[in-house]
Protein backbone atom coordinates (compact mmCIF):
# COMPACT_ATOMS: atom_id res chain seq x y z
CA UNK A 1 0.00 0.00 0.00
CA UNK A 2 1.44 3.35 -1.23
CA UNK A 3 1.65 6.15 1.67
CA UNK A 4 -1.69 8.58 -0.12
CA UNK A 5 -3.54 4.90 0.18
CA UNK A 6 -3.28 5.56 3.99
CA UNK A 7 -3.47 8.53 4.59
CA UNK A 8 -7.12 8.48 2.45
CA UNK A 9 -7.70 4.78 4.47
CA UNK A 10 -7.32 7.04 7.72
CA UNK A 11 -9.59 9.67 7.04
CA UNK A 12 -7.01 13.01 6.69
CA UNK A 13 -7.76 15.86 5.19
CA UNK A 14 -5.66 17.34 2.50
CA UNK A 15 -5.18 19.83 5.39
CA UNK A 16 -3.90 17.40 7.63
CA UNK A 17 -1.81 15.61 5.35
CA UNK A 18 0.04 18.85 5.09
CA UNK A 19 0.60 19.97 8.44
CA UNK A 20 0.90 16.46 10.34
CA UNK A 21 2.94 14.52 7.60
CA UNK A 22 4.42 16.74 5.43
CA UNK A 23 5.15 18.99 8.01
CA UNK A 24 4.55 22.27 6.07
CA UNK A 25 1.97 25.26 7.01
CA UNK A 26 -1.41 24.69 5.25
CA UNK A 27 -1.22 28.12 3.54
CA UNK A 28 2.62 27.32 1.72
CA UNK A 29 2.69 27.21 -1.90
CA UNK A 30 3.25 24.08 -4.12
CA UNK A 31 6.44 24.96 -5.12
CA UNK A 32 7.43 24.80 -1.29
CA UNK A 33 5.70 21.53 -1.00
CA UNK A 34 7.19 20.43 -4.13
CA UNK A 35 10.51 19.84 -2.35
CA UNK A 36 9.34 17.47 -0.15
CA UNK A 37 10.17 13.86 -0.63
CA UNK A 38 6.13 13.03 0.00
CA UNK A 39 5.18 15.65 -3.02
CA UNK A 40 4.15 13.02 -5.63
CA UNK A 41 2.05 11.10 -3.00
CA UNK A 42 0.47 14.58 -1.60
CA UNK A 43 -0.84 14.86 -5.45
CA UNK A 44 -1.76 11.41 -5.61
CA UNK A 45 -4.06 11.98 -2.43
CA UNK A 46 -5.34 14.91 -3.75
CA UNK A 47 -6.71 13.32 -6.90
CA UNK A 48 -7.94 10.68 -5.17
CA UNK A 49 -9.42 12.63 -2.09
CA UNK A 50 -11.34 15.39 -4.71
CA UNK A 51 -12.50 12.12 -6.85
CA UNK A 52 -14.18 10.81 -3.32
CA UNK A 53 -15.52 13.79 -2.24
CA UNK A 54 -16.33 15.67 -5.48
CA UNK A 55 -17.83 18.26 -3.09
CA UNK A 56 -15.43 18.79 -0.94
CA UNK A 57 -13.26 22.60 -1.42
CA UNK A 58 -9.95 21.63 -1.88
CA UNK A 59 -7.65 24.79 -2.02
CA UNK A 60 -4.24 23.74 -4.47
Amino acid sequence: MQKYELWLYAGLSPSQVRVDILKKAPHMKLEVLAEHKDFWQYAKFMVEYKRLNPNALVAI
